[in-house]
């Protein structure tokens, strides 16, 4: 139950403070930037924006929520009351999830000529987003300031996306599988017509899987160091 009133709340949170209007202001700018490509560019072009789209929703959203909240003195009240901060990182993923959810099944239903496998994209925006919140956790409780943010979420995602080369074609690597992003690129792949072989999701989801567990220890470790330690709080 407790999980489950903040997640409201935390939804609540963000419409309140613009998020979902924002991100409204974007998927309008994606939709007609996918209908100005040619109709036999246009999978691809959506596979690679709604992949930055749940990749860059989670870490960057995060990221602003938690300094606001940071800013509102909103966590020593928070968790003075049974809320653990386990719940409260589970809801935030799964609010920002759903937003990428939306966004992306939008976008495809809206823009015609799209080439779209349903079920890989449900895995590769749920999975991508689950990932990238966490890693945007573990980065936003070790700053100050949002322009401290900025600065080094523009330098993770340089980092974290250097798969996308191989996707355009540009340049390819067997080391881009050490990315947990060449993952999620497989899945995009397949999801807009690519050709992937079965292995390779199996793989991709497995992978991300890993990433995400790793990601989530993290995320939790630091939020208790960062967090949850400067206020006095040892659960």
């Amino acid at each position: 139950m407790r999980f489950w009133n903040t997640l409201k709340q935390d939804i609540k949170y963000q419409f309140r403070h613009g998020f979902y209007y924002a991100y409204l202001v974007i998927s309008i700018l994606y939709i007609l930037l996918l209908f100005n490509i040619p109709v036999e560019l246009r999978s691809a072009a959506a596979g690679l924006i709604i992949f930055s789209d749940p990749a860059m929703l989670g870490f960057f959203f995060v990221g602003a929520l938690i300094l606001l909240e940071r800013g509102e003195n909103i966590f020593e009240g928070l968790f003075s009351t049974p809320l653990k901060p386990g719940e409260y990182m589970s809801a935030r993923v799964l609010s920002l999830t759903l937003l990428a959810l939306l966004v992306g099944f939008v976008i495809v239903i809206v823009v015609p000529g799209l080439t779209v496998n349903y079920i890989l994209l449900l895995w590769g925006i749920v999975l991508t987003a689950v990932l990238f919140t966490l890693l945007g956790i573990v980065l936003v409780v070790r700053v100050k300031t949002v322009n401290q943010y900025i600065i080094y979420s523009i330098i993770y995602s340089v980092i974290f996306l250097v798969p996308v080369l191989e996707y355009l074609n540009i340049y390819n690597s067997v080391f881009y599988y050490l990315w947990p992003t060449k993952a999620s690129l497989v899945l995009f792949t397949g999801a807009f017509g690519g050709q992937v072989k079965t292995i390779e999701v199996i793989t991709a989801i497995f992978s991300l899987l890993v990433w995400i567990v790793i990601a989530g220890k993290g995320a939790l470790h630091s939020f208790y160091r960062y967090i949850i330690m400067k206020i006095g709080d040892e659960r």
